[in-house]
């Protein structure tokens, strides 16, 4: 497994992968939102808060199976102080990967 940072020419692929990885029948009727948007947001995150050189795939055998994307965000306290902060997420792995590890493969 190789990791890299996200080129521009991976974008649409590793947007499928994060639909892909999120599109749990269970989860979406849990949640009733209908489909994944999780896609959406990291489309969103390259362009406002984003951190593109914190940006990650994980290619296994020259196919993009996983991805990462740091962002910039803050907490606001009770008082009102931001605090900044470095957030991750979403964190996306093709379902066929998923749990991977723990399968012992």
């Amino acid at each position: 497994m190789i990791i890299r940072q996200e080129k521009p020419t991976d974008y649409r692929v590793v947007e499928e992968l994060t639909r892909a990885a999120f599109n749990n029948t269970d989860r979406l009727e849990r949640s009733q939102i209908g489909c994944p948007t999780e896609h959406y947001m990291v489309h969103m995150l390259r362009q406002k808060d984003g951190i593109m050189e914190l940006s990650f795939v994980a290619e296994c055998d020259g196919k993009i199976v996983g991805h990462i994307i740091y962002s910039n965000a803050h907490i606001l306290r009770v008082d009102g102080e931001k605090i900044f902060v470095l957030d991750f997420g979403p964190f996306s792995v093709l379902p066929d990967m998923q749990k991977w590890a723990l399968a012992g493969l």
